[in-house]
């Protein structure tokens, strides 16, 4: 769309990690490479300004409490994108779990409740999640 595919350029007056904000957080989004038009790689960060990268999405299956990738082709980039932190040893890489439809009628309406209000479903979580994160 003209709105997302235009030529505009973004000012950032002070986005360093030397300028005066304690951190600067990126927010890279797994879809980038479906995009019709300004296709973005991890490898296209530039190094030295962030401080955090937050990959968007995981999910979490609603019944087994199962940590996932949103998307199969997802795990390639979330190994690009922390490979970033060979050029940069500082910088921190998360990942965002759920997205803006999460919450939305459906399978996953309930997923989040459902897990804060049981203890096992709590357990298999933080199990899936642990595994998930050393992958």
């Amino acid at each position: 769309t003209e709105e997302f595919c235009g030529d505009r350029k973004v000012t950032r007056p002070s986005c360093s990690k030397t300028g005066g904000l304690a951190r600067v957080v990126g927010y890279y989004e797994g879809w980038t490479l479906k995009r019709p038009c300004n296709e973005f790689m991890p490898e296209q960060i530039p190094s030295g300004v962030y401080t955090h990268l937050n990959f968007a999405f995981a999910t979490i299956h609603p019944q087994t409490f199962e940590v996932l990738p949103a998307n199969p082709t997802d795990v390639p980039l979330y190994k690009r994108l922390t490979a970033l932190k060979r050029r940069d040893k500082d910088l921190k890489v998360f990942i965002a779990i759920g997205g803006w439809t999460f919450s939305d009628p459906g399978s996953t309406a309930t997923t989040f409740s459902d897990l804060a209000g049981s203890e096992q479903n709590q357990k298999a979580f933080f199990k899936s999640l642990i595994s998930f994160m050393s992958t």
